[in-house]
């Protein structure tokens, strides 16, 4: 879909999404973004024109109505699984947000609490580290970040893979010049996205990214039967994504 993320979020049905996994454009209260080489809050790049929007809590109130209430999580009980009885405990919520430090602090507690405040349940973080040093400003360089958990109830079940680490080891893709060149310019190594996502969904899941980008991770999660919607401002990435080849290995979802 092409669309502003908020709008998006409005024309979704309620109760409809089993996961929603987003790195959204803000700055999270980082003033200096938008000198040297990082992105301004709105400005033009090979044509095409990046907005940085702080996530509110319009957006927190629309991503907690989509997402299922009645999501099944994983059971340790072997009697329970053999009866598919699986706990009820909510859709997760993942968001990316910058390692917090006395810059990103107060914006990252905010978010948090906007979250709490539309109903979710904020469970902790997963962490991202990456392999080569960024050109960061607040803790002296950029080594990571951190991918927040919520979930739209109570979860009370497991994981449904539990072999996810609990530190995300990424690649951070690089400038024109190399052979893994990035296309977008706030692109992530796809691995961040399907390590979580086979965390807290199964075959036949419902992913939603509202601030999709190049989505390299798509074509993975597809092809493990997973169904996702993703929207962008920019109608290039998402007329990209869904041009690609996406066969699924293996049996189809349901």
């Amino acid at each position: 879909m092409q669309g502003d993320a908020w709008d998006v979020l409005r024309k979704l049905d309620e109760n409809s999404i089993d996961a929603l996994i987003t790195d959204p454009p803000g700055k999270f209260g980082r003033n200096w973004a938008g000198m040297g080489t990082t992105r301004p809050h709105a400005t033009e790049v090979h044509g095409r024109t990046y907005k940085q929007p702080e996530l509110d809590e319009e957006f927190v109130k629309q991503a907690f109505r989509v997402l299922r209430k009645d999501r099944a999580w994983n059971t340790l009980s072997k009697e329970k699984r053999a009866k598919g009885e699986f706990p009820k405990g909510g859709a997760a919520c993942l968001i990316r947000v910058p390692i917090e430090n006395k810059t990103t602090r107060p914006h990252i507690q905010e978010l948090i609490r906007l979250a709490e405040s539309a109903g979710f349940v904020f469970y902790g973080e997963f962490v991202v580290a990456l392999d080569m040093i960024g050109m960061g400003y607040d803790s002296g360089r950029d080594k990571g970040a951190a991918w927040l958990l919520f979930h739209a109830g109570n979860r009370n079940g497991v994981l449904w893979d539990l072999s996810v680490p609990n530190v995300i080891q990424a690649k951070r893709i690089r400038n024109p010049c190399k052979g893994d060149a990035k296309e977008h310019e706030a692109e992530k190594d796809p691995v961040e996205f399907t390590e979580l996502l086979k965390a807290v969904t199964r075959k036949g899941d419902v992913v939603l990214d509202p601030f999709i980008g190049r989505g390299r991770w798509t074509k993975q999660m597809v092809s493990e039967g997973r169904h996702v919607i993703g929207a962008d401002m920019d109608g290039t990435w998402p007329e990209r994504i869904a041009s690609e080849d996406y066969g699924y290995a293996g049996e189809t979802p349901n």
